[in-house]
Parts: structure tokens; sequence; C-alpha cells
């Protein structure tokens, strides 16, 4: 419900404030989805918006019934000359995929959105022409994958890494078409016949629908030339839509009250408090029938942590907006911060133009320029706005940042860009606008671990970083009076948080005891992900590597993967694996390939991320010994096999587990159409269902969005499980919503020993440095036992996927994996669990 404005007035001091800023976001909201449109009408991309891929779906299967009846028909009349526009329709094949194509560019060189503009300067050949065109360039792909299918397979890939825009794509086709010594333009398909198949393609497309029509307009010379438009009446029809449309897409504001809090009887509009704003759902992308459900679920412990989180009231810090603002106008180069301006290209060295190496070394720097300045516009444009939105709220004495759920219950914030879980340089924006003195040692000492953490000392016991902490009080002093003169803060870890915390402890040194602290102090799991796994199967060495036990010594399953891989790699003893061992083996290497075991992850992607690490170490100047084509092809395969080897040696039950919650899902989906369930320790009902969709789907190489070889499809789902999807969501999904329940309990504990602020990022808690110490110890410790104490979850996870096999009698899914002797009440003793 929305309340009154008289009412709302009432409620808080600032709310006058709040509604125009609410107000102001409606604005926002409208404009930014108007300028999108205009901008994409402009640059020829307007099927790729909104406005235009609801234009694609309406008008996309009348057309491909058109083009079919049309081919039978011309088919059929048998005698006379066969039109070109068949014989090339046919030599293409594929029917819906060329319609996609035509209709796409149709509507980016043909649509305008003005309506008062009757048409744009689109002559009829130029779009027969561009429609043509594309799909011509989708033939010649169809047929260098023929021809050079595995060669075709990275180039797409290095496309996608670097979100190449479509003309960039297809300039470089053509460079690797005669590379290969191919010829780019396809046997009869010369402009001649390409403008035939356009002009055939039109009128099959305005006979069928009527959206376009044609005008003669008089040039010069008395020459008539065609001129094709959509009709002024779609574009009405498409403008009204838009006005429909345009508050779908909300601005979000932090706010400057409590947001409106969640209740059980209402998950549908919390957060905010006007008509300006369109209300949402508290589940994300859920369905109105699985809300009703919630409604009558006890979500009491669920709703008061989501409520406590968007309840912490926050503050911009200053020091930092100035900084931050600083770096990038003056193009510094900090880590996780692009430049201003596009960085330069560098001079053409002496003989380039006499020497082949020489200019192969010199294309290959342009080629990393480009490559950066091409994937830092979207970082640019991020960093912009995280700055605008820390400008305009800066002068607010507090602000708030309303939540959500996603399906498996992780809450996140609704403002993007500016809010407690973004970026680095982001989270060194805010702090907690109630402060709270710094009374004790152990308190300074927490500040203190978690000022080392930002600075990249985070693999130390917690004693020795508070040790490098005083060791260098001198340099983090320094480094905060003068932080854009002693860049020292650069090399940290996270730059702009050891900057932050470098503040922080100067403040504290200056006060000394009982100085007011604002700073947020986190503290991360130790791979969660693994936790969960470990504590699900009572996985005791799973569990030791993952501090899970009451070990005085830090574990680093990283850095044992690491060490296990290598002495494997030693004990191989071939060419290759010394080339590997050259290079090292390093924990930097192995954690992402471990971070993702818990998500289902797979061979392939560990052969990905090893293979980014080589191109990384490239790209950060260090000299390798072999090329990257070199290391990919022949050292890659050999160290990921070692990896994977190594990570499955280390967590064997918890492998056991995601294979058994894998096959589990394929045998549900056998059985049911029903959206799989489960309830976490807490009570939050989880929903997952993957539905197949109708085959109404095409295969492009540059026409599909933005990233390679894409799949358009009209999203029509079936009423029947997607077996394959549903099996390699369900670990990843269950085990998120594990951690998630724990960051809960860990909230809902809190909230009962006293007033905590909470800056939470899923497996990242962080309260005030005052409260840490009884935090960890009270509530993030304590949770997560309660969550695995007498209780078997997944066995409990088991009986919840037999109901959706109707007359199960038990035997239908294989028993869970038998439990390790992991006695979980060591967690309450284990510093490192989260450190």
């Amino acid at each position: 419900m929305q309340y009154s404005e008289r009412f709302l007035m009432d409620i808080h001091p600032m709310m006058e404030e709040q509604v125009a800023l609410e107000a102001e976001m409606r604005d926002m909201t409208r404009s930014r989805y108007f300028r999108t449109h205009e901008k994409a009408e402009e640059r020829e991309d307007l099927s790729s918006t909104h406005a235009g891929r609801n234009l694609l779906d309406h008008i996309f299967d009348p057309t491909v019934t058109a083009v079919e009846a049309w081919v039978s028909r011309t088919k059929a009349a048998g005698a006379g000359r066969r039109p070109k526009a068949l014989t090339m329709i046919e030599e293409f094949g594929d029917t819906r995929t060329l319609t996609y194509i035509f209709l796409r560019h149709l509507i980016n060189c043909t649509l305008t959105l003005s309506t008062y503009q009757r048409m744009k300067s689109v002559r009829t050949t130029r779009a027969a022409l561009v429609t043509a065109g594309a799909i011509h360039d989708e033939l010649r792909m169809r047929y260098f994958e023929t021809q050079r299918r595995p060669l075709l397979r990275r180039i797409v890939k290095d496309f996608d890494r670097r979100e190449l825009p479509r003309r960039r794509r297809r300039e470089l086709m053509i460079r690797e078409f005669h590379k290969q010594q191919l010829e780019w333009q396809a046997e009869g398909w010369d402009m001649a016949h390409r403008l035939q198949l356009g002009l055939a393609l039109i009128e099959i497309f305005a006979a069928a629908t009527g959206l376009v029509e044609e005008v003669m307009i008089f040039e010069r010379k008395n020459r008539t030339v065609r001129y094709l438009s959509f009709t002024e009446e779609m574009r009405k029809v498409i403008s009204e839509r838009m006005e429909e449309s345009a508050n779908l897409f909300t601005v979000y504001y932090p706010t400057v009250v409590p947001p409106r809090p969640w209740t059980n009887s209402a998950l549908i509009g919390g957060g905010y408090y006007t008509d300006d704003v369109k209300p949402y759902r508290f589940v994300k992308g859920s369905k109105v029938n699985y809300l009703s459900e919630l409604e009558n679920t006890d979500l009491s412990q669920v709703i008061s942590a989501v409520n406590a989180l968007q309840e912490t009231a926050w503050r911009v810090n200053p020091v930092m907006l100035e900084v931050l603002t600083e770096v990038f106008h003056r193009n510094m180069g900090v880590k996780g911060v692009p430049t201003a301006d596009p960085v330069a290209v560098p001079p053409p060295p002496p003989g380039v133009d006499q020497d082949e190496e020489i200019k192969a070394a010199y294309m290959r720097d342009c080629y990393i320029v480009h490559d950066t300045n091409r994937r830092d516009i979207s970082k640019r444009i991020s960093l912009i706005r995280t700055i605008s939105l820390a400008q305009r709220f800066a002068a607010y004495e507090a602000i708030y940042f309303p939540h959500d759920l996603d399906s498996r219950g992780r809450a996140y914030p609704k403002v993007p860009f500016l809010n407690p879980q973004g970026a680095d340089y982001a989270k060194s924006l805010l702090e907690f606008a109630r402060g709270k003195s710094i009374d004790t040692a152990e308190q300074e000492a927490y500040l203190a671990i978690a000022i080392a953490n930002a600075w990249g000392q985070d693999k130390l016991p917690l004693q020795e970083r508070v040790q490098w902490v005083e060791e260098n009080e001198v340099m983090l002093q320094e480094v905060a009076l003068d932080p854009l003169g002693d860049l020292r803060w650069l090399a940290a870890d996270d730059p702009f948080m050891a900057l932050r915390g470098a503040l922080e402890w100067r403040g504290l040194c200056e006060a000394g005891p009982g100085y007011v602290s604002h700073m947020p102090i986190h503290f991360d799991a130790t791979c969660s992900g693994l936790q969960h796994f470990s504590a699900l199967l009572r996985d005791e060495e799973g569990g030791f590597y993952v501090n899970l036990t009451a070990n005085p010594e830090r574990q680093d399953i990283y850095a044992e993967v690491a060490a296990k891989a290598t002495a494997s790699l030693t004990e191989d003893g071939s060419l290759a694996a010394k080339v590997a061992l050259e290079m090292g083996v390093t924990r930097a290497l192995c954690k992402r390939p471990v971070m993702i075991v818990p998500y289902s992850g797979t061979f392939n992607a560990c052969l990905d991320y090893v293979n980014d690490h080589y191109r990384e170490l490239a790209e950060g100047g260090e000299v390798l010994p072999l090329s990257l084509k070199e290391i990919r092809t022949e050292i890659t395969p050999l160290v990921a096999k070692h990896v994977w080897e190594a990570i499955s040696s280390t967590v064997i039950k918890a492998r056991a587990a995601m294979d058994w919650i894998t096959s589990a899902a394929r045998e549900v989906c056998k059985h049911t159409a029903a959206p799989i369930q489960w309830t976490t320790p807490d009570g939050f009902t989880v929903q997952q269902a993957k539905f197949k969709s109708e085959e109404k789907r095409v295969n492009t190489y540059f026409d599909g969005g933005r990233a390679g070889r894409k799949r358009y499809s009209l999203v029509i789902d079936t009423a029947k499980l997607d077996g394959r999807q549903m099996a390699q969501s369900l670990s990843p999904n269950f085990i998120h919503s594990m951690d998630a329940c724990h960051m809960r309990a860990s909230i809902n504990r809190a909230l009962a020993l006293g007033d905590m602020s909470f800056a939470m990022i899923h497996d990242s808690f962080g309260v005030h440095a005052a409260d840490m110490a009884v935090f960890a110890r009270e509530c993030i410790r304590p949770a997560f036992v309660e969550m695995y104490r007498g209780r078997d979850n997944l066995e409990k996870f088991r009986r919840e996927l037999l109901v959706n096999i109707p007359g199960a009698s038990g035997e239908e899914l294989r028993p869970v994996p038998k439990p390790g002797s992991l006695d979980l009440e060591e967690v309450l003793g284990s510093e490192f669990f989260f450190s």
C-alpha cells in the first residue's frame, strides 16, 4: 500500500526530502529510458533496446511464416526463371536465422521513434543492401566454421573476452579470411544479388505485416528515389508502449529515511514510500503464486535480517570522495579505476617499417592499448555514476540502502554503483553514519586486522597482522596526511580500502582511546562454499583446510592445492611440466579453480582460469618463457589437469556431495514438471525452476547481441523442466542458500545482543571495530554451528526432493554420501573461520 502524503510527513523529519527524491527517481528513470533509445537510434542499434526487442518479438513469427510461404509458393510455381532471392534463401538454409537477421537490421536502419519525423532518410536500396549484407556475413561465418572450427572457437572466445562490437568483429573476421586465403564474399552474393534478396524480403515483410511503407521522393535532376519507413501508425504504437514501459527500469537512489520495512504479509513494495517508484518484490523475479506461499510461511527470521541491513545508516566519506575524483581525473592508473581519458597509443619505435619483429612487437603494444580502452568504457561509466551518486548524497548525515533477495535468499542493495557491496573504490566512499568508540586494545586490534587485510597481509596470523600495522604506523600516517602525494597505498591489494584504513588509523593515533570510528570492519570466510560442503558431510580433511577446526595456524586451501599440484608436476618430469614449474604453480593460479568447485565448476572452467592467469601475467608485463599460443596449447592443459586432481584429492567429500546433488536433480526432473523447493534452516523457501524453452531460437555469430555466437529466443517456456540446467544449477544454488542463511542468522544473533550496524556481502561480514569481537565470537561462529548442529541438512534436502516424485517410496534417490567425523563444535574455537 502507498501512504498518504500527510501521514508520510509525520513519520520522519526528512520524509519531505525523501518524497522529493522519489519524484526525482521517477524523472531520472524516464529520462534515461528515452535517452538510451535515442542514442541507440543514432548509432543504428535500435533493435538491441527494450522497445526494439519488443518489436522484434512481435513481428518475428509472422515474418518467418511469410518467408516460408513465399519460398513454397515460388518453388511450386515451377515454370520460368527462379528468382535469385529464392536461390540465396535456400543456400542459407536456415529461414528462422535469416529472418531474424533481416528484421534486426531493418529495424536498425529504418525505424525512427520520432512521431514528428515522417521517415528517416533511408533509401529502400540501402535498407535492402544492409539487411542482405548482414545475412551474407552470417553465411560466411558458417562457412568458416566448417573449414576452421577450432580456430573460429578461439577467435569468438577472444571477441567475447574483449567485448568487441559487431563492426569490429566483422573487420577482424574479414582480415582472418584473407589470412587463411579464403574469399570473404561468397560466390553469387555480389551487390546486385544482395540487392535482389533484400528487396524481396522487404516486399514479403510489407505484405505480411503492413508495418512499412514506401514513398517516392523527387531528388535532383528530376530523379525519383524510393524511400522506406515504418508506418506512422506503427511508430505511434511503439511510442505509446514506451510511455507505458519507461517506469519499469527504475533508477534507484539511496533513501534519506529508514526504508519502508518488509513485512511477512506484504512482500511487494518495501523500501520506498510513494507511487513514483514502481513497487518491487521481496524476492526478485519471483512469481505471484510463490510470493503468496511465502506470505503464508513464517519468514520472521529472514525479514528481520533484511530490515536490519536496510536500516543501517551510512554516509559518504568526503576525503575518499575527493581522492577518488582526483585519481580519476588525473588518470593516475590506480588498480580497478579506469582513466578518465583513453590511453594514448605509443609512438612507433625506430625501424618499425624495416624490421618485421619490431613491427610485430609494436602492433602487439597497440593492440593492448586499444583492448584496454575498449574494456574501460563500461568501467568508466560505472565509476562516473558512482562518483555522481556520492556527490549527490554527500551532504546528508545519513543515507540508507533498500534491499531485496535473489531466489537463493542472498541479499542485495537496490541502488547500483554506490552501495556497500560495490567495488573497492565504492566501498571506501561509504562509512557507518553512526560511529562507535574504540575503547580497548582488543577493539583496536580488530581495526588493525582489517587494515592489514586491505594492504594484502591477510595470509598472516591475526596477531602478526596487528604487528604489521604497528610496525608500519608511520607509513600509514604519512599516507593519510598526503594521499595524492604519497602513493604507497597504490600497491595494496585493495588500494582504496587500504587508504581508508590509513585515514582511520591516523584518527585513532591522534585521538587515542575513545576515538569514534565509522569505518566498517570486514571479516571474510575461507572459501565459503567449501566450508558449507565440509559441514554438510562433516568432512574432516576439507574442513581442516577451510578452517572449520580449532587449529591455531591459519590454513590456506588455495596454497595447499598449489603445493599438491607442484609436487605432482615435479613427478611428471616432462619438458612442459618443467616450464610450468619455472613459471610457478602459485596460490593465485589455483585460487579461482578452487573457488568454483562448490558451484558446479568444471574442468573446462579450470582450464580457462589457468589460461587466464598466464594471459594476465603477460598483460602485466611479466616475461614468459613461451608465447601465449604455446602456453595455451602445451602448458595450460597439463597444469589444469594437475590442479584439478589436486583439488579433487583435497575436497573429496565436497565433490561427492556435489555429484549426489547433480544426479538427484536429474532424477527428480524425470518425474515432475514442478519447481524444486527446499527450506533453509531459518525458514526461507527456495524455489528453483529451469524450464525448457520452446525451440523458437536462432544462432548467429554477429547479430545475437554484443558477445559472440549468441542465441536469440522468444523465451517461451514449456511445462517441462530442463534437466541439464536443473542439474548444473542445483548444487551452487543450494550452497548459496546456505551461506545466505548463515548471514541472516548472524545478523539476528547480533540484533538480540544489542544495536549494531551491518555491512554484509554474502560471505564477507562487516560491523564496527568496537563490535567485531562480540560479533565473531557470539554471532558468526555460533550461527554456523547452529545451522548444522543436530541436523542432517543434506538428508533433509533429499526428503524435500522426494516430494517432487509422485508416489515416491524413498528408493528413487540414492542415499546421501556417508558423513565423516568432523566435529563442528571446533568452529567455535577457530580464529580463522572468518578473518
